[in-house]
């Protein structure tokens, strides 16, 4: 597999860095730097550990709380650390990519999936996706129950009446609307409705999945009374239900997408298709990896997915199940973190080993030296270069 980090000299501990920085933002700004601003920078310095390559402004978006003014809150934490030299532009192409000064990266590529020979190799790959790429999810299917048939008797007639994105399916009475108003990029709800009073909807989202995290849920739980109100808009008809929290999540489709685009679709992401069964064999059919190609901006990302995720939770619920991954996701990060750093100070044992190993050498050599030039030619000007007579 292609290297993609190597770093020759032993990168400074977290604790020593973040002393130096604290002392650069405190000369520039006439102050120190925040909590906010620390933890931060310590999630840029995992993740250059971690990914093994420089990380960008998107990263960062999981502190930032509102929906709005991202980039202009980024762009003033990125030139506040630039100028007090913390953070620095590791190439001038995009999508950009920083790194933080201190940190020793002697070569930095984009990982050549095509040359992957082993399991261990792509156990790799997919664990570093895992642990750096930000969890999503899509695919979601939700189901609810009405009070009574109003509303698939209504559909049922305007199926009839051949209503535009109504379809029926006559062997099990089910009956199919598609909305794909005012729900964004890419988002397109089909509800499907039983004559049991049963409704179920479901949300692709493929191209523009949900972060997996409490705010992504909320924006879920939102797109999903969204499609609800245009189909009431659709019908005339008012739905009544139970409320949205107590909605039966049936199952989800998580996934954690690369952050290297190839708009190319180049050997490198085709080879994938060819390594994904390997894949399903390894994780016993719970992960799958693909190169996925994005419809709206004609890129392809690797994606690892958990596919067909079942919860058979309610909507509330789900709050706690994102809790628990993400956590579970940091704690795997600390382990990795702990693993180089390990590795790191072994290094450092190794050098020091060798140097010292390296001086015996030299003074066993010196003395050998000086015996045998006193030994051999007493009367003779010695010409080792160790001592004179």
């Amino acid at each position: 597999m292609t290297e993609i980090y190597h770093s020759r000299i032993p990168n400074p501990d977290y604790n020593t860095l973040i002393t130096q920085y604290d002392n650069n933002y405190r000369n520039k700004h006439k102050q120190g730097l925040s909590r906010l601003h620390k933890k931060m920078i310590e999630y840029g310095y995992t993740l250059l550990h971690i990914r093994q390559k420089g990380f960008r402004r998107e990263d960062f978006r999981e502190f930032y709380t509102s929906e709005k003014g991202f980039d202009n809150w980024i762009g003033q934490f990125f030139s506040k650390m630039k100028k007090a030299d913390i953070i620095f532009d590791l190439n001038n192409n995009r999508p950009k990519t920083y790194s933080l000064r201190g940190i020793h990266l002697d070569s930095i590529t984009e990982q050549d999936t095509a040359s992957v020979t082993s399991e261990n190799d792509l156990i790799n790959i997919v664990r570093m996706i895992m642990l750096t790429e930000k969890p999503q999810f899509h695919n979601i299917s939700v189901s609810f129950w009405l009070s009574d048939d109003t509303l698939y008797q209504k559909l049922v007639r305007m199926y009839h009446e051949q209503s535009q994105g109504i379809d029926f399916n006559k062997s099990n009475k089910q009956i199919t609307c598609r909305i794909d108003k005012q729900l964004g990029i890419s988002r397109t709800a089909t509800f499907l409705v039983y004559p049991n009073k049963r409704v179920d909807i479901r949300l692709k989202c493929t191209d523009n999945p949900f972060d997996f995290n409490h705010s992504g849920i909320l924006n879920c739980m939102s797109v999903l009374l969204t499609a609800s109100l245009h189909l009431r808009l659709k019908t005339v008809y008012e739905i009544v239900s139970q409320e949205i929290s107590e909605w039966l999540v049936q199952s989800i489709d998580l996934n954690h997408d690369s952050s290297f685009t190839d708009k190319s679709n180049s050997i490198r992401t085709k080879h994938l298709f060819g390594i994904s069964a390997k894949v399903d064999e390894l994780s016993q059919g719970k992960i799958k990896v693909y190169p996925h190609k994005n419809k709206d901006t004609d890129e392809t990302k690797l994606r690892v997915e958990y596919d067909n995720l079942s919860t058979n939770v309610v909507m509330s619920e789900l709050f706690g199940i994102v809790e628990e991954y993400n956590q579970d996701l940091e704690r795997e990060r600390q382990k990795e973190i702990q693993k180089i750093r390990d590795k790191e100070e072994s290094q450092i044992q190794d050098m020091l080993h060798k140097e010292g190993d390296k001086q015996y050498q030299i003074n066993l050599h010196k003395q050998n030296s000086i015996e045998i030039c006193s030994r051999f030619f007493p009367t003779v000007e010695c010409t080792c270069g160790y001592h004179k007579f």
